[in-house]
Order: C-alpha cells, then structure tokens, then sequence
C-alpha cells in the first residue's frame, strides 16, 4: 500500500481519485492492517499500492489487470 504523508492513501471510486486518511495499526514488511472505523475506506474501494507520479483528487483513471 502505498501511504502518503499525512497516512492518506489513494482510492479508486467511480473510476476517480480519492484521497482517504487511514489510522494503521500493525505493519509487518510490506503488509499494513488499517483500523477499519477510523479510516475513509468504504466497502467495495480500490487502495491504489503503486506510487503515482502525478495524481490529484478526483482524476479519472483507468484501473490495469491486477494479474
């Protein structure tokens, strides 16, 4: 998961950006467990993991195979 400043992340709803505050609780290598109650992630969201270069909230985006 690629966390920004501030422990924001990337979501993809609707085919946009959007920047959501996450609390984390545990980290172990790569893997983050994030407290579901004190974060904007909603059901059904899509957490971007790769760095973006250029992103601004509400940017339309084309999601890749994930395969």
């Amino acid at each position: 998961m690629a966390i920004r400043p501030g422990n924001l992340v990337w979501v993809v709803r609707d085919g946009k950006l959007h920047s959501e505050k996450v609390r984390v609780v545990d980290r172990s290598g790569e893997q983050m467990l994030v407290e579901q109650g004190a974060s904007g992630l909603k059901p059904g969201d899509r957490v971007v993991i790769s760095p973006l270069s250029t992103a601004d909230e509400g940017m339309v985006v084309s999601e890749g195979d994930a395969g």
